[in-house]
């Protein structure tokens, strides 16, 4: 992996096999913008990680590009209201559900974890191509919200103006070529970048999968769309509040009071011989 100026490069190199855009902390300049059309419009591939906590408030060319494959972005946090679909008791770190496509059904097929913090939503445009086909990958239940006040709200409860689930968090495009031969366009864009802080890939299983299948997808190399292979360490066990309780009064009362009535019996038939 080369980091690339588009600038200085005066577009992007014939060789390039995948375009990384991780992070754009401002709109895509103009120019950088037309090498991008250029590169995708001649079979390209992208593979785009936004971050909410980073992107402009308006980001026009940014905002331009993905629209002409059909995206659109959503300037919300989004927060889970289910608690199986969240960790660290923060409703904004993800446990988003797996869709059904190549990047992660070996990731769901394992049944492993993907955590995605600081997401915002991603939505499919009413008017675009006929010819694109838009898969989504990760999405969030229908007890989800979007809060729009963000970056004032004192609380990840739901408010008056937030917006309802579920999300989508993260797609797959394909627009086909037009000439025999030619390669098709292909991009995924994920609405957090953030999954890939390194801080979470010993409690994420499935967050470095996730990424290495999507350039794998992108470049077509299916073979290598797989689960890696994982150090023998454990993973915390997620439960819910109510099943926490559940399990204590089982441990704690129901197991002893039974042994204690076995032997009650036990004693009681012994008794009477």
């Amino acid at each position: 992996m080369k980091d690339l100026d588009l600038i200085a490069a005066g577009g992007v190199p014939a060789d390039a096999d995948v375009v990384l855009l991780a992070s754009p902390g401002l709109d895509l300049s103009a120019a950088d913008a037309d090498h991008l059309r250029t590169y995708l419009a001649g079979g390209g591939r992208l593979l785009v990680l936004l971050d909410l906590a980073q992107l402009a408030e308006r980001a026009p060319q940014l905002e331009e590009l993905l629209g002409n494959y059909g995206l659109g972005v959503q300037r919300l946090l989004v927060v889970e209201g289910d608690s199986n679909r969240y960790a660290y008791s923060r409703p904004f770190y993800l446990l988003p559900k797996y869709e059904y496509h190549d990047i992660v059904s070996p990731l769901s097929n394992a049944d492993l974890p993907l955590l995605v913090p600081g997401a915002m939503a991603l939505k499919v445009l009413d008017l675009k191509k006929r010819a694109l086909t838009i898969e989504a990958l990760l999405s969030t239940s229908a007890n989800s919200w979007g809060k729009v006040n963000y970056n004032t709200a004192t609380t990840t409860s739901k408010e008056a103006g937030d917006q309802d689930g579920p999300f989508t968090l993260a797609y797959a495009v394909t627009d086909p070529a037009q000439a025999a031969g030619a390669r098709d366009t292909k991009l995924v864009v994920v609405s957090s970048a953030s999954f890939l802080q390194s801080s979470l890939q010993e409690v994420a299983a499935g967050n470095a999968d996730f990424f290495m299948n999507s350039l794998s997808w992108l470049s077509e190399k299916k073979d290598d769309i797989s689960v890696s292979a994982k150090s023998l360490m454990s993973y915390p066990l997620r439960i819910t509040t109510a099943w926490g309780i559940i399990l204590s009064a089982i441990v704690v009362f129901a197991i002893p009071l039974g042994v204690l009535g076995a032997g009650l019996g036990v004693w009681l038939r012994r008794r009477h011989l």
